[in-house]
């Protein structure tokens, strides 16, 4: 069978779903992402908290398909493959949540009642889903991918346990279909009650009693036996371990006891890890590699703010789209056509003057965005869909654009700066992306006028309120406002002459292109922020900017 692994789509996949629960309130501590080298033993995921750095570690293995996917289930379901590796992601970021901190205080006590590893493993993956599933309302749904043992006679309690778990139920009651397929395997009852008594613990603390009582009535339950059951668990915390210099003994079958008693905890080899890297770049929240803090955000605080940093997640998927494979950094790809573009240049476009391919679109393109946060952004209506059902305000849909550029600036698609600009000219600069929830808070309507006027003022451009000399140094200007234009016009011709093309964008109930046609090269009038974002992304990828 053709080796199914994690693709770069794969990774943009799993990043996305990072960035959705960052962005939701759901993960609200740091992380970092990567991908396991193929050599690892851990054959699907793994978590661990790195006490040095504060952050969260969650690692993908490229092997998690072939790990989990029962073969008879046949080609169909490699469909769904990316779905897989959201779901090993989730499981990982919900022992990220409810799994406890202290692992190594974790393996020590496990180390002194002579519990096994992967059977704590087992117990404490049915409990975290079980939070997480209850929590999110959204089921894992395993057998999406893996199919009931034909066989069920000479079933493990373990493994008994383990087909519970991936039954994936959300209520108490053991679905009638597993009852009848499982109902003849050996302890069944006894089985299904500690399948309720794991699923009701609070923490990772109080599996402890329950394991205990486990190994009482199956004494026979080993870490071998487990592995002989079929690999039990979707992503396996103990090899976090080794990375931190531990080592995790084994409880053979038939003995409590370990092949040794352990003195001093001796490092383990090398794992095989990558550096934390996956996708293109960290997404929201995401920390990758060694410079992470420069990744993280704030999260948001209200469910006002809650709500754009989500809505902003939808919008950034959509702008992608104008970005990709575009930049500033340009190379010749073939020899130019001795006929010149006559209809580009009369209309004022310079930068292809000739038929035909001539230049190849590479790098990372640079932008300016300029908010209009005069007093009337406040009080013009809008809408966030096409259908008109979501009504909000511009300066609130502007604050959701801003968002969804942040994060494709995150994910290294765009680099710029915006600028709030008010009465007097320019009263705040930031590079993208922007990172507080107080920062992205400033860009609302409070000023008695829009100052872009003032901002781009060439005379002016060495005072702190201009931004003439930056917006010069890039090739496109997006001026973000409700149309309501009181300031002084913008000098156009300066701009022009610099290769400064200006482009004024509106999100208003009203028709706003004329008034915008009066100040900006370019004009882009929707009543909502999705038909804006539509419009936008086709003015980009029609362009050269």
């Amino acid at each position: 069978m053709t080796p199914i692994k994690i693709t770069p789509y794969i990774n943009t996949q799993v990043e996305d779903k990072h960035v959705a629960l960052r962005t939701g309130g759901i993960l609200n501590e740091h992380y970092a992402l990567g991908i396991l080298d193929e050599k690892n033993p851990c054959t699907t995921g793994c978590w661990k908290f790195d006490h040095a750095t504060g952050k969260h570690v969650i690692m993908l293995s490229p092997m998690a398909y072939h790990t989990i996917a029962t073969p008879s289930l046949g080609a169909g379901v490699r469909k769904q493959v990316p779905e897989l590796f959201k779901a090993v992601y989730e499981h990982e970021a919900a022992h990220s949540l409810y799994t406890t901190k202290d692992l190594k205080g974790l393996n020590k006590i496990l180390q002194e009642k002579k519990i096994p590893w992967r059977l704590l493993n087992l117990f404490e993956d049915i409990r975290i889903e079980h939070r997480w599933v209850k929590a999110l309302r959204r089921r894992f749904n395993w057998l999406r991918w893996e199919k009931y043992p034909d066989d069920v006679s000479a079933l493990t309690p373990s493994a008994l346990l383990y087909w519970l778990k991936t039954e994936d139920f959300r209520g108490w009651r053991v679905p009638r279909k597993f009852g009848i397929h499982f109902s003849i395997a050996k302890a069944y009852m006894k089985v299904v009650n500690y399948f309720g008594k794991i699923r009701s613990s609070r923490d990772t603390d109080s599996l402890i009693p329950i394991l205990e009582e486990w190994l009482k009535d199956f004494p026979n339950t080993s870490d071998d036996s487990i592995s002989e059951a079929g690999g039990l668990g979707t992503g396996d915390f103990k090899d976090a371990l080794s990375e931190a210099g531990e080592t995790v003994t084994d409880v053979k079958r038939g003995s409590r006891a370990p092949e040794s008693t352990p003195g001093e905890l001796k490092k383990a080899p090398d794992s095989g890890t990558k550096k934390a890297s996956i996708g293109e770049g960290g997404g929201v929240g995401v920390a990758t590699g060694e410079d992470s803090e420069e990744h993280t955000e704030e999260l948001p605080r209200t469910n006002a703010e809650r709500f754009e940093a989500q809505t902003a997640v939808k919008l950034a998927q959509m702008l992608d789209t104008a970005f990709k494979g575009t930049g500033v950094s340009r190379g010749a790809t073939s020899r130019p056509s001795a006929k010149l573009n006559l209809r580009a240049i009369f209309r004022g476009c310079f930068d292809l003057p000739y038929i035909g391919k001539v230049l190849s679109k590479r790098g990372v393109p640079e932008i300016s965005l300029l908010v209009d946060c005069s007093g009337s952004m406040r009080g013009q209506a809008c809408y966030l869909d096409r259908e008109g059902r979501r009504r909000t305000f511009t300066d609130v849909a502007g604050r959701i654009l801003l968002r969804a550029l942040s994060i494709l600036a995150r994910k290294g698609r765009i680099k710029g700066m915006v600028y709030l600009c008010a009465s007097g000219g320019v009263n705040y600069r930031h590079a993208l992306p922007l990172r507080s929830s107080a920062d992205f808070g400033r860009f609302s309507g409070f000023s008695s006028s829009e100052g872009f006027g003032m901002a781009l003022r060439p005379d002016k451009a060495k005072s702190r309120f201009n931004c003439f000399t930056e917006v010069t140094s890039k090739k496109l200007a997006i001026c973000y406002t409700d149309g309501c234009i009181t300031d002084r016009h913008i000098d156009r011709v300066a701009l022009k002459e610099r290769g400064v093309h200006t482009l004024g964008i509106c999100c208003t109930k009203h028709d706003r292109t004329e008034q915008l046609k009066e100040h900006f090269d370019t004009s882009i009038s929707r009543e909502s922020l999705w038909g804006l974002a539509d419009a936008l992304v086709r003015f980009l990828r029609a362009s050269s900017f």
